[in-house]
């Protein structure tokens, strides 16, 4: 397959702090309400440290105005009551594979930072995701993925030979009374992806 050509392109990656639900249908918005009614975590929103490397370009259509990548995510957090009591000699944290994560919440009856790409077109493609939790409730999340996401502000009609911005908007799916992003230093990154010219961090 014949790689993209790219110029340089700049990558806005962009941490939406605001709730979500105003996105969700009607019925999505209700389970989430219900999911967050009775949250509240001691001492204010929880702060959920995000980052995203863009390991390769697979594809930009530039008449479907839309592009494809490869990428890695990272989060943390710390919510108690994912902690645990490790018994005699045993380890003070566990990983979790795949769906192992999420039935562990909800065996825990407990909400984590569930999130959406806002731009995105069509289903994200899990290649791995690994959750490590600590026995205290920090929860390092971690997923490699492919998805193709929208470029409505990439003007195409001199592409490839300038330079051009693609967004990759991150949604929260909580009220921000209970989770609220904030960039993981040092993370978000171009990775191996050749040709691009660099990655700048917003929240919004």
């Amino acid at each position: 397959m014949e790689r993209p050509i790219v110029h340089t392109v700049l990558f806005v990656l962009t941490f939406f702090l605001l709730s979500a639900l105003a996105r969700a249908s009607d019925e999505s918005s209700a389970q989430l309400q219900e999911v967050f009614k009775d949250y509240l975590p001691a001492g204010g929103p929880v702060e959920v440290q995000i980052g995203l490397r863009v390991e390769e370009i697979t594809d930009i259509d530039q008449r479907a105005e839309h592009f494809s990548v490869v990428d890695t995510l990272q989060m943390r957090w710390q919510e108690p009551a994912l902690g645990f009591q490790p018994g005699p000699g045993g380890n003070p944290f566990r990983v979790y594979r795949g769906d192992d994560f999420f039935e562990y919440v909800r065996h825990k009856d407990t909400p984590w930072p569930r999130f959406i790409f806002f731009n995105q077109q069509g289903k994200r493609f899990s290649q791995d995701t690994v959750v490590l939790v600590t026995s205290d409730g920090k929860a390092f999340y971690f997923e490699r993925f492919t998805a193709t996401l929208q470029a409505p502000y990439f003007h195409f009609s001199k592409f490839p030979f300038d330079s051009q911005e693609f967004y990759i908007d991150i949604d929260l799916l909580a009220p921000d009374k209970a989770y609220v992003f904030s960039e993981l230093e040092g993370y978000s990154d171009l990775g191996g992806a050749a040709g691009i010219g660099g990655m700048g961090c917003h929240a919004v």
